[in-house]
């Protein structure tokens, strides 16, 4: 959904975890450097989080969100809509793991038409070789190699923190136009 107002810049959501991580801000400040003053963000979190101080010199609305398990469906599910009812925004931005929060917001997209951009900054797809366990082995087999490809093909975009983890996400067949290293 583009924004009524043809003189409106683009609005694009963030979501992240109940409480910003490290991780999450550099790739919430390396956005904001990349694009300047082109797009109005607006970021949805846990209510109550801690705003890092550097958070403060972004141009950025910060959406509280109720309290919830951070990284369940049912904070997904109101992070989006509450920033779909608030800011009508034209993408929604994954600042967290693809799963789960990632995968409720391609659910959501049914309900809230909008653009999905995905991030990836860990190679998630060989975490399991650092569990001795079977069973963990097994899941997160299961996870990055069955459940996540088919997860990260419906994003619109993928944000991928270096050239290694976008060929692999390629060589899981994720159209490599929708693939976009930073």
């Amino acid at each position: 959904m583009q924004s009524s107002d043809p003189k409106s810049l683009p609005r694009v959501g963030l979501i992240c975890h109940e409480t910003i991580r490290n991780n999450q801000r550099t790739v919430i400040t390396n956005l904001r450097r990349l694009v300047g003053d082109q797009i109005e963000f607006s970021c949805a979190t846990g209510k109550g989080a801690q705003v890092p101080e550097s958070f403060e010199t972004l141009p950025m609305r910060m959406i509280e969100v109720p309290k919830l398990d951070f990284y369940s469906w049912g904070y997904v599910f109101r992070a989006a809509r509450t920033l779909w009812l608030q800011d009508r925004p034209d993408a929604l931005v994954c600042v967290s793991h693809p799963f789960p929060l990632g995968f409720g917001l391609l659910i959501l997209r049914r309900f809230y038409p909008t653009k999905i951009v995905l991030r990836m900054t860990g190679d998630q797809f060989s975490e399991r070789a650092i569990h001795s366990s079977f069973i963990v082995r097994i899941r997160k087999y299961l996870m990055h190699e069955l459940i996540m490809p088919r997860v990260l093909r419906h994003a619109d975009a993928l944000l991928c923190v270096g050239s290694e983890i976008a060929q692999q996400v390629v060589k899981r067949g994720v159209p490599a136009g929708r693939v976009h290293v930073v």
